[in-house]
């Protein structure tokens, strides 16, 4: 059975929200903390090959 046009109209969240204050500031430390990870291995990263890498 195939769906009705407004079923597959509908845009699927990638990100959902949570209610509680405790699950959002979780959220907000996940989120915020991949980023600043991934800022600092390429800092790390930057810095490796300026110095010559590790001898």
């Amino acid at each position: 059975m195939s769906k009705r046009q407004r079923e597959i109209d509908m845009p699927n969240p990638l990100f959902i929200p949570a209610r509680s204050p405790i699950c959002g500031a979780a959220q907000t430390v996940l989120i915020f903390s991949t980023a600043f990870l991934g800022l600092a291995a390429s800092l790390i990263c930057l810095l490796n090959q300026v110095s010559g890498g590790l001898q």
